[in-house]
């Protein structure tokens, strides 16, 4: 599949270059939403979650939303974003959403800002930034990292 963003600059799209070349290798299938606004979610057959997805902002850039809540080493460029994105939400979205029926546990992203310690559900993409902005070799480890735990925990519950 083609992604059909609109016209973006070289530096863009050689990242988004090399970030679709490793999901694609991954196996990753990606999914062109069907509303007009540019949006393209990548899922796995293996689990069925989406862990990533690009969007185009209205001056043309792309943005990546990624799910990284396996993980609990991420440089504080990922904690930023975390914690921009509690603050975009107004803190609304924090905790475990109850009745999910998903996690017998806490899964998700804690959060520690100078105010509290919050907690976010592992559902949620965050909000990354710009592509061109982004620590791109930490973002496809986190990638990797989030589909290993989603195919894992899948087969597990399979059993």
């Amino acid at each position: 599949m083609n992604l059909d963003f609109l016209s973006i600059n070289d530096q863009q799209l050689t990242t988004l270059n090399t970030l679709y070349d490793f999901l694609i290798q991954s196996q990753f299938k990606c999914v062109r939403s069907k509303t007009k606004d540019i949006i393209y979610t990548f899922t796995k057959a293996s689990h069925k979650k989406n862990i990533i997805k690009l969007t185009q902002d209205k001056q043309g850039n792309i943005h990546l939303w990624i799910r990284f809540s396996s993980s609990n080493n991420y440089s504080s460029y990922f904690n930023q974003m975390l914690i921009k994105t509690l603050e975009e939400d107004d803190y609304k979205y924090v905790g475990c959403y109850e009745y999910c029926h998903e996690c017998d546990i806490k899964k998700g992203y804690t959060v520690i800002t100078p105010k509290e310690t919050y907690f976010r559900c592992h559902k949620e993409l965050i909000h990354i930034g710009r592509i061109d902005e982004v620590p791109l070799l930490e973002a496809i480890d986190l990638i990797y990292q989030q589909d290993l735990y989603e195919t894992q925990s899948y087969e597990e519950n399979k059993k």
